[in-house]
């Protein structure tokens, strides 16, 4: 898969009728031939969600916290105002079946290793173009010594959302290109120009920035970063 001047849809291709991470917002992508970049976690009963957050309440109406409720609890609510419901990663590769480029990013939780094992299980008969990314760098070392997936670190350049002893750990360079050796790092659009990312540049470790939501802010970022996860901005790109 080919870095430069990817354009990936954060949670799909989502608007006022089909919502993030919900198989009508994957489904547009694929119309218009735009990769994808969704978010997966577990629910009680161990089944692979597509979901952002750790509550429901944002996206449903309805306070659940997706690692504590059984699938069966979390289907039955429905994704903003329309008639998504929750899907699983199975469900979105079989939608999907390889005809777009796939970015997962695995979400801290209870259980990361078990919720590592549960995607790989999935992907194993799936072929199409699949990387992962994760702030956890337990993920990232996970999926780097057990796969041969293109596995990146996410990092914020927020302090503040961030522990004292974390920050430092997962923007050190030796620590990202010796340690972890990333395929790629994923960094929040306010860090691009950060020096820690300058660095990383010049050891030719692919940038990817998130997330983009206008035009003019994808224009600065060409001269950082090699791909970009953008909202909102898929369908106006893809030329279709």
């Amino acid at each position: 898969m080919k870095y430069q001047n990817l354009i990936i849809a954060h949670r799909g291709c989502w608007d006022k009728k089909a919502p993030e991470n919900s198989l009508l917002a994957f489904k547009h992508c694929i119309e218009h031939e735009i990769p994808i970049e969704l978010d997966v976690q577990l629910s009680l009963d161990e089944e692979v969600v597509v979901f952002h957050d750790k509550n429901t309440f944002s996206m449903t109406g309805v306070s659940l916290m997706v690692e504590k409720s059984t699938f069966c609890e979390l289907r039955q609510l429905k994704l903003s105002s329309s008639a998504e419901k929750i899907p699983t990663l199975k469900e979105v590769l079989e939608l999907v079946r390889g005809r777009v480029p796939l970015l997962i990013e695995i979400k801290r939780g209870r259980d990361f290793a078990l919720l590592s094992r549960k995607v790989y299980e999935l992907l194993k008969d799936y072929s199409g173009d699949v990387m992962i990314q994760s702030f956890d760098i337990r993920v990232v070392w996970w999926w780097k010594k057990k796969t041969n997936y293109l596995t990146g670190l996410l990092v914020s350049s927020n302090r503040h959302l961030q522990s004292v002893f974390y920050y430092p750990i997962v923007h050190s360079v030796f620590v990202v290109s010796n340690l972890l050796k990333v395929d790629f790092v994923s960094v929040d659009f306010e860090g691009l120009t950060s020096t820690f990312i300058s660095k990383l540049r010049k050891k030719k470790i692919p940038i990817f920035v998130w997330t983009i939501t206008k035009l003019s802010e994808l224009e600065s970022a060409r001269s950082y970063a090699d791909t970009f996860i953008v909202d909102g901005l898929g369908k106006k790109l893809s030329g279709k």
